[in-house]
């Protein structure tokens, strides 16, 4: 489990950044959506995530995936029906299916999206789909580095800030090392506090206190092979944990495993899926 803190190093170095000599969460995240990745570095510890689960359980890491990434579809459009215009994406990671814009914009061609990524691999190919897209931005930047997003001037023409913004961190946080001294929840703080009313936050983390033990094995082995391959542990937190990031907001749904969170009519996933099993999200709403 990680600590509060986010378990800071004083060898990590904030910014943007072009990795092309490793694995990217990016990229490993684009193979488990049905992508290619982006070098045979990401192809490759793919290969070998999956190759840590037993046979039973060797779709684990792409139903992760897809929980997420169905999740946040479910999130934009929680917010729309809210009244919300303005999206904002941190650890956007890359275009594939279940896109912020594609949820948000063709029922409201008036709705703003801001995608960020520290990668330049995702940021490269957003821009390129999304050239002629007078409404969205894509900026190459580090979501620990929160004034330097704000100040950002492809942000600042985008997004109001005074007016009510839908804030998506999905996934993301599991990654997040910190400097020793810093705290993850001030980083988040930093963005929350900056929310108007009516806003809506969308968080999702791995958490694995209810994972069977079976299942610990693989996942220490999964964090493992990010460490090594990526530079950076898929971090399991505790519910307690994730409750305190909707400090001050009242949360639409309880947090709880992402295939519960807005479900769909009709939807159903066993809660003795790994995968289900593996992440916990909410969406909350910024208070008067």
């Amino acid at each position: 489990m990680a600590s509060d803190s986010g378990g800071g190093s004083t060898g990590i170095v904030y910014g943007p950044r072009h990795t092309t000599d490793r694995a990217t969460c990016g990229g490993v995240y684009d193979v488990q959506l049905g992508g290619s990745g982006v070098t045979e570095h990401d192809r490759e510890a793919a290969r070998r995530m999956l190759a840590e689960f037993p046979p039973e359980h060797r779709d684990v890491p792409e139903n992760v995936a897809r929980f997420n990434r169905q999740f946040l579809v479910r999130s934009v459009r929680y917010a729309l029906n809210a009244g919300v215009r303005q999206f904002l994406e941190l650890g956007c990671g890359f275009p594939r299916w279940g896109n912020v814009h594609e949820v948000a914009q063709p029922g409201q061609p008036d709705a703003r999206v801001v995608y960020v990524d520290y990668e330049h691999a995702p940021v490269q190919e957003y821009r390129r789909l999304l050239a002629g897209n007078a409404k969205t931005a894509v900026v190459h930047a580090d979501l620990r580095e929160p004034e330097m997003i704000f100040d950002d001037s492809a942000v600042r023409a985008q997004l109001d800030f005074s007016e009510p913004v839908w804030l998506g961190m999905l996934c993301v946080l599991s990654f997040a090392q910190l400097r020793d001294g810093e705290d993850l929840y001030d980083v988040v703080g930093q963005y929350t506090d900056r929310l108007a009313p009516g806003s809506c936050f969308a968080l999702s983390l791995g958490c694995g206190e209810d994972l069977p033990a079976e299942a610990l094995a693989p996942f220490i082995a999964l964090s493992q092979v990010y460490e090594q391959d990526l530079g950076t542990p898929f971090v399991l937190r505790n519910v307690s944990q994730v409750e305190r990031f909707f400090d001050g907001m009242t949360l639409v749904t309880p947090i709880t495993y992402l295939p519960d969170c807005l479900p769909e009519p009709g939807s159903h996933v066993s809660h003795a899926d790994w995968a289900k099993r593996t992440m916990r999200g909410a969406v909350a709403i910024v208070d008067n």
